[in-house]
């Protein structure tokens, strides 16, 4: 039996018998923000932010979003990456409610200006 590495001939319009794909998929992680009924910020990741919005507003997203229900979406900040959004995410999380409505309108607090290196889009 050939191993892994071994390659259809030219020929064959198969491709590989196995091994790695290259795909060519861009997937872009954005960090938003959401203003509850109670007047609360909700602050989450995702790839598909009117997506997850969604969700949330559906009553089927975070455990925070359902007992507050979504008011509406304030901002969405594209990162390079999962890892990113990840520490921006928690970045935002430790600001006051006032500096949360103050990078939604585009302010960028200190804490988050290495995370966040994009311009927000407001929505």
């Amino acid at each position: 039996m050939p191993s892994c590495k071994t390659r259809r001939a030219a020929s064959d319009k198969k491709g590989p018998r196995c091994g790695p794909f290259s795909l060519d998929i861009t997937v872009s992680w954005h960090v938003y923000l959401i203003e509850c009924e109670d007047g609360s910020i909700y602050t989450g990741i995702a790839v598909d932010v009117a997506k997850r919005y969604a969700v949330h507003c559906a009553g089927k997203g975070a455990k925070y979003t359902r007992s507050r229900k979504p008011r509406q979406l304030l901002a969405s900040f594209p990162v390079a990456d999962r890892s990113t959004a990840l520490k921006a995410e928690h970045a935002i999380k430790k600001l006051t409610p006032e500096d949360k409505r103050r990078l939604a309108n585009g302010d960028q607090p200190q804490c988050c200006s290495v995370a966040l290196q994009t311009a927000p889009a407001v929505l």
